[in-house]
């Protein structure tokens, strides 16, 4: 199981390596904020969102998860009343919300847990453990506004958004977005991103990773990794991956905190 763990760090190493710069100087418009209770498997949530953000008036979340305080244009909703399980593609199950048409903004509150069995793909088996937890779309953990008809054209789209994931003080949250900031608390460490990003990667990685710096760039390990073994695998596949995009693409620096 850790190395599939390890494996799935990896990926998510490279992939935050290659994403885009977000866009700097606009006002945010969405904010999503995580506080992780690792130990007993669970999350609080708090999402707000604009209406010049977001198509239509429904919203998918997570079958598992309980909608504790909802607000519409301010307004108090009862998540019970309007709340139905549909199916999607290859009979996944997910809540949809149908809102009251509104002008400005929605509140979200909620709380539950990652199941494993509540993803929208076969692969998609995340729990939230201390071991490592993995935050994306495809377990529905925040509100998606969007239907089965559309979803895959609105995880392209891009606007302004503040994710936010606290954490034990022994935790690292690894983005995939460059501009991170982290701020102790009470509880722990909070973690932030701010920038201009697609749907598709409000992701976040949460573990106690070891942080390491190759000429590459920064990387993140899990505990027990054999780091003799990674140093090498990394030293030669990724200076083999910058040597390829320079003679493709041009010159090209890894950020540095390509995690």
């Amino acid at each position: 199981m850790k190395r599939i763990y390890l494996i799935l760090a990896e990926v998510f190493c490279v992939f935050t390596a290659c994403q885009t710069l977000p866009v700097k100087g606009q006002a945010v418009e969405n904010k999503i904020a995580f506080q992780m209770d690792l130990p007993n498997g669970t999350m609080d949530v708090t999402a707000d969102y604009a209406r010049k953000t977001v198509d239509g008036n429904d919203f998918l979340l997570n079958r598992n998860f309980i909608i504790t305080r909802l607000f519409v244009d301010g307004q108090t909703v009862n998540p019970a009343d309007i709340v139905e399980q549909v199916t999607l593609f290859n009979d996944y199950a997910v809540n949809i919300y149908h809102l009251p048409v509104f002008e400005n903004s929605v509140h979200v509150e909620y709380r539950g847990i990652l199941s494993g069995e509540t993803g929208v793909a076969p692969y998609v088996t995340e729990t939230i453990s201390t071991d490592f937890t993995f935050l994306r779309w495809e377990t529905f953990c925040h509100p998606l506004f969007a239907s089965a008809e559309n979803l895959f054209e609105k995880l392209f789209d891009v606007f302004m958004l503040t994710m936010s994931v606290e954490v034990p003080k022994d935790y690292v949250v690894q983005f995939s977005g460059s501009n991170t900031t982290e701020k102790e608390t009470d509880k722990g460490i909070t973690y932030t991103v701010s920038g201009n990003m697609p749907l598709f990667s409000y992701a976040a990685a949460i573990a106690q990773y070891r942080k390491t710096e190759y000429e590459t760039g920064v990387y993140y390990f899990l505990p027990g990794t054999d780091m003799e073994k990674i140093h090498e695998m990394v030293e030669t596949t990724m200076t083999k991956a910058n040597a390829f995009m320079r003679e493709h693409y041009g010159a090209r620096k890894f950020p540095q905190n390509s995690g």
